[in-house]
């Protein structure tokens, strides 16, 4: 049985790599290309998996080719790759933020004959593996069928796939990871002024600190290129932005102005709102457990 082939462009970034040992670990040959040759080099022998110095030669016989680069590249690679796979060929790309990329892979596999989808992993690369993770696949049209082989891959390693369009994508994860690492962002950026040091303030805190400090150290020991993209590459966010400023001053004034009415208003339609999700009945015991292994740690 012939072992089949995955080309991973931009494979010495994290997620390229963390795609790298996925697909190694599942007894395929993986080959790594990149432009810059030093790091590419060097990850392909920490991963102990091949490299091709072009983009030809890389994608050449592939099963899979898999985009893994910055946002804005996305589309420009896609394009560079297109005349040179076979039509057998699976293109799909990760980007965190869809915007013109689907209709850059419907173009281009209509175009060249290949197959194409597009693929966001809703975790990072510090998963051990898919199991428990979610996975969002944005179909192309002519490549529902190379899709659903995608689906059924990630499935059988214990991922949760959830298949959307590209506005409903962009529009949920400007809530879901976006708007997330934003108030994390402006959390860190408020620390930088208060004059006491971070273990002093430590020594303050409570529960609810400690657990908004993890969440913000983790955003901040990120990739900034890719976090700035997710923020200023998905327009869904962009105007998720002013209702977002008009909220703070509604609270803002209803804070100053003591207006507890307002405040109580606001917090029981939210409190409403939060009652939606199966989990909220059990959110302080989890809060407690995490906090217990904060401690622990």
């Amino acid at each position: 049985m012939k072992t089949p082939k995955i080309a991973i462009i931009g494979g010495y970034g994290r997620m390229g790599a963390w795609f790298a040992r996925y697909f190694k670990n599942k007894g395929y040959s993986v080959v790594l290309n990149a432009r810059n040759r030093e790091k590419l080099v060097a990850a392909a022998e920490a991963l102990e998996v091949n490299y091709a110095e072009t983009i030809e030669d890389a994608v050449k016989n592939a099963d899979f080719v898999l985009v893994s680069v910055p946002i804005s590249s996305t589309s420009k690679v896609i394009t560079e790759l297109a005349p040179h796979v076979d039509r057998k060929t699976v293109v799909f790309e990760i980007a965190s933020v869809k915007g013109e990329i689907p209709e850059t892979l419907e173009k281009q596999s209509s175009k060249y004959g290949f197959k194409a989808v597009s693929v966001h992993p809703m975790f990072g690369p510090g998963a051990a593996n898919l199991k428990g993770h979610t996975v969002l696949i944005v179909p192309i049209n002519g490549s529902e069928e190379a899709a659903d082989r995608l689906m059924r891959i990630f499935r059988d390693d214990g991922a949760k796939v959830i298949s959307t369009d590209s506005q409903t994508h962009d529009r949920m994860v400007a809530m879901v990871l976006a708007l997330p690492h934003f108030l994390n962002i402006l959390f860190g950026r408020i620390l930088l002024e208060i004059p006491d040091t971070l273990p002093k303030i430590r020594e303050f805190s409570g529960t609810t600190f400690a657990l908004q400090l993890l969440l913000t150290e983790c955003v901040f020991g990120e990739d900034p290129e890719l976090y700035s993209e997710i923020q200023m590459g998905n327009k869904e966010f962009l105007e998720f932005l002013d209702k977002m400023e008009k909220i703070f001053h509604e609270l803002k004034n209803a804070i100053t102005k003591k207006e507890k009415v307002k405040f109580f208003k606001t917090f029981e339609m939210v409190r409403e709102k939060l009652k939606q999700d199966t989990e909220y009945s059990k959110a302080y015991d989890k809060f407690y457990q995490i906090i217990k292994v904060l401690k622990s740690g």
